[in-house]
């Protein structure tokens, strides 16, 4: 049995127009409450409870649940009998399908909130009716028609809205479908909210100090998810958000009149666990509830600083939001303290989103299988900006009282509209939007690796940026611009997120300030992964290579004039991208998507690359079947990914710089301590970007680009000064309409640092030699056959390099890496002179690298480099 809790007293002091409630009790902290639920299984019609001349009355449709009917006969007569039976065929045919279960009448113990729920049912097998009666004051009530309403979101059961009842004790359910046949699952879900300080709390948490202009200043005293006492622990991910607020519903909710104001709360929290417990939604599905003594609940997380998505309109739920009055208003009046806090949660909302309270907008109606749209799914349609559920759904709520007084509450929230704007002018953001950094050619719009960096300038006034994005695979269409979903916050001007292959992904920030107000969004970048490898069919003609050096570690190889690569269902491509290993002789690809030749790319270059991007734009959006088919019969092509970017390309972006070629003592390796790269001009660059990765000994090269520098000539000289690294160079061209696509030259690898070696001793041992014809002055020597030395950790060896001093007295050195021989080293020579020596593997290897001296003759070994090609 609940409580009944003294209420607070409060006084009302209307100096200068300020209300300050006195409490003469110490107010009690509000705590999170665990509610308990009851489930009444049924399957069918009980028989007992079908003989019962009431139990298929007709329901009243939002029926107050107070309204009583004469208590049920448990022995009805042979004609009472009869007329019931007629009755279930009535019943059935008025509602489209057949009597499926009536539960009998069952006493749960007291309970505030209760609904109808059910599994999935079979095509055919539809819920087209559910109606309940409770007991209360040992009295059954009348049969109240329950809406049925869905989510649509995975996972959810099937039921219908909530039903209010404080006090009852008892409940009956009955349920008809298409087919006559009872759902699986079905029961009866009664709760028990549980009893909170929050119970006794009938003031909402004071609103937003007034900052001149944030659409705050007219906020009304809310009751927090905290203060009316929310177990955040049933909520679940609901990130969805509403990208604009256009329209806001009214709605009241079935069940009792008759609640106390120590009794709004607990049923907030019974409608909460309702939703969350029995339906499985991640959330209540209002944004505010309003009970009958004006008090204003919270629904929705973050429902006063965001517009989160809800449930209060199916098909409707996207650029609207819900306030839910709490009672049934079909025949009773709303009190006019409910009707006043109404109007203040709708003007607050309409101040602070530019919304015309008597005006209209346009919804796009979406797809819901159970809540009965007057649209159909897809159709715009323009409606009120301030209207009641009954508009747009086949419901008859908020009820027809509460419904008769929307002209008055426009009217008024209009009222309150004007005297804000007046008084405080027009609402502004806090802070200003966030300024995206460029990308870098590998981020967009093709983005080449998983993860990536988003950065922009940091915002005055911001503690902490809001993330939101949408995404779509290649095979899917983009959502609309109307909702974005939050995927997280971050405390500095940058974030690092990972995206799955063939998506395109539009990620966004917004700035929040110390008092939580949200800032504009704006779009960081808009940018598409290649699509996954098994998505992409080759011809038979097509055989796969491998290397690290290609992008997915592969690529697939024909020269077969009749070769094609084939990508089904591409939707709303705006460019067409390659990537490809291209060098000398290499043939060429027509692209065509459905059917229709887009372009023609060459894969032959003046040199061999790994990995090209060949970009190919489109005049419009496109989709169908992409085919990439051979040009040339003997030349080969290579093909490792290829993307379908939705944004168009930039016009007239300069093309690709043509790279001189690296001079043999640049690359491989290079002994110097710094390298210049050269291009030629290209036409319409105002200025080149040159970007690197590098990578120190024992670590892989970083799979994003970091900037080194601008210039605006065709030259820039890089230092690396730093032993063992390896360095990747790339430049692109920046036009006055964007940048082109980069170009790269060859790795880089720089000798290691003689600490990393490891030199046997003993009768092995190495002694120092000092010359300056030696790579840094000096030497390390041996004499005997089995001297080594070792260079652990070693990652994407393709070439080990020795430089030694070669004579007619010098020795061999064998070369190992990972535990295997791959080659040896003849040092003796005529000529007495320090050279390099290569042994070059046939791909690329990580592990210890080893160099054992083969004979009993002298090798002196000044460098070692280990070269990625």
């Amino acid at each position: 049995m609940r409580k009944v809790l003294a209420a607070a007293v409060i006084t009302v002091l209307a100096g200068a127009g300020v209300v300050v409630p006195v409490v003469n009790l110490p107010v009690p902290e509000a705590h999170a409450v665990a509610p308990t639920t009851d489930e009444v299984t049924f399957d069918g019609v009980d028989t007992a409870a079908a003989d019962d001349a009431t139990a298929l009355e007709p329901a009243e449709v939002d029926a107050d649940i107070d309204a009583t009917a004469d208590q049920p006969d448990p022995e009805p007569d042979a004609a009472e009998a009869g007329e019931a039976a007629e009755a279930q065929t009535e019943l059935g045919n008025d509602a489209g399908g057949e009597l499926a279960a009536l539960s009998p009448l069952t006493f749960t113990g007291e309970f505030l909130v209760a609904g109808v729920t059910w599994d999935e049912p079979a095509e055919g097998d539809e819920v087209r009716d559910v109606a309940v009666r409770v007991h209360e004051d040992d009295r059954w009530s009348d049969w109240t028609a329950l809406e049925v309403d869905s989510l649509g979101i995975p996972g959810e059961r099937g039921g219908t809205q909530p039903v209010i009842s404080p006090g009852s004790d008892g409940v009956q359910a009955r349920v008809v479908t298409a087919s006559g046949k009872a759902p699986a699952g079905l029961r009866i879900d009664v709760i028990d909210p549980g009893e909170s300080a929050a119970d006794e709390l009938s003031a909402g948490a004071p609103a937003a100090s007034a900052d001149a202009a944030t659409g705050y200043e007219i906020q009304p005293s809310i009751v927090t998810r905290a203060r009316w006492g929310a177990d955040e622990r049933l909520a679940s991910s609901w990130p969805t958000v509403s990208a604009h607020l256009k329209v806001m519903y009214v709605h009241h909710t079935a069940g009792s009149n008759s609640y106390s104001r120590s009794d709004s709360a607990s049923i907030v929290r019974g409608i909460y666990a309702y939703h969350t417990k029995s339906r499985g939604w991640p959330d209540i599905g209002y944004q505010f509830l309003v009970d009958r003594y004006g008090t204003v609940f919270q629904g929705r997380k973050d429902a006063i600083s965001d517009n989160p998505l809800g449930a209060q309109a199916g098909g409707y739920n996207t650029e609207t939001i819900g306030v839910s009055a709490m009672g049934n208003f079909q025949s009773a009046n709303p009190p006019a303290a409910m009707v006043r806090s109404i109007e203040k949660v709708l003007a607050w909302k309409a101040y602070q989103y530019g919304i015309d309270p008597q005006g209209r907008a346009t919804l796009t109606t979406g797809s819901s299988s159970v809540s009965d749209t007057k649209a159909a799914a897809g159709k715009k349609i323009t409606v009120r900006t301030i209207q009641g559920h009954r508009d747009t759904n086949q419901t008859s709520c908020p009820g027809a009282k509460l419904y008769a007084k929307l002209g008055g509450i426009r009217h008024n929230v209009d009222t309150l509209v004007d005297a804000a704007k007046k008084r405080y002018g027009s609402v502004r953001y806090t802070t200003a939007a966030v300024s995206p950094s460029a990308p870098a050619a590998t981020q967009a719009p093709m983005q080449e690796y998983s993860t990536t960096t988003y950065s922009w300038r940091a915002v005055s006034g911001a503690v902490k940026y809001q993330l939101l994005e949408r995404h779509a695979a290649f095979t899917s269409s983009m959502p609309d611009g109307r909702t974005w979903t939050v995927i997280g916050s971050v405390k500095s001007p940058k974030a690092t997120i990972t995206t799955s292959a063939g998506l395109t992904r539009v990620v966004a920030a917004r700035p929040v300030d110390a008092k939580g107000r949200l800032g504009p969004v704006a779009v960081l970048r808009q940018t598409t992964r290649p699509v996954p490898v098994g998505s992409m069919k080759f011809s038979p003609s097509y055989t796969k290579v491998s290397s690290s050096k290609y992008y997915w570690g592969s690529a697939r190889r024909s020269t077969s004039g009749t070769a094609y690569v084939q990508v089904s269902g591409v939707r709303q491509a705006r460019q067409v991208v390659i990537v490809a290993p291209t060098g000398p002789g290499y043939g060429r690809l027509r692209v065509t998507i459905g059917g229709s030749t887009v372009g023609t790319v060459s894969l032959a270059t003046a040199v061999t690359h790994s990995r090209t991007v060949l970009t190919v734009p489109l005049s419009k959006s496109m989709s169908g079947t992409v085919r990439l088919s051979s040009v040339d019969s003997g030349k080969q092509v290579r093909v490792s990914a290829v993307a379908f970017p939705r944004t168009a390309a930039p016009p007239g972006v300069p093309g690709r710089p043509k790279l001189v070629s690296l001079a043999s003592s640049q690359t491989p390796v290079q002994l110097a301590d710094s390298t210049t790269f050269r291009w030629s001009a290209v036409n319409g660059a105002l200025r080149y970007e040159v970007y690197g990765r590098k990578a120190s000994h024992g670590a892989t090269l970083p799979g994003s680009w970091t900037r080194l520098g601008t210039t605006t000539r065709t030259s820039y000289t890089q230092a690396m000064s730093a032993p063992g690294t390896v360095w990747v160079v790339a430049v692109r061209a920046v036009g006055r309409t964007g940048a082109g696509g980069h170009s790269s030259y060859p790795s880089i690898a720089r000798p290691l640092a003689s600490t990393l070696w490891q030199r046997s001793g003993g009768a092995h041992v190495w002694g120092k030699d000092a010359d300056d014809r030696y790579y840094r002055n000096y030497a390390f020597g041996a004499r005997n056959a089995g001297s080594t030395i070792t260079v652990r950790g070693a990652q994407d060896v393709r070439r080990v390099r020795v430089i030694g001093r070669q004579d007619a007295d010098s020795g061999r050195i064998a070369v190992y890496v990972g535990g295997k021989r791959y080659g040896t080293i003849d040092m003796r020579g005529a000529r007495d002179w320090v050279d390099g020596f290569d042994v070059v593997l046939p791909r690329a290897t990580d592990g210890t690298v080893v160099l054992k001296s083969l004979d009993d003759r002298v090798v002196r070994v000044s460098a070692i480099a280990l070269a990625h090609r």
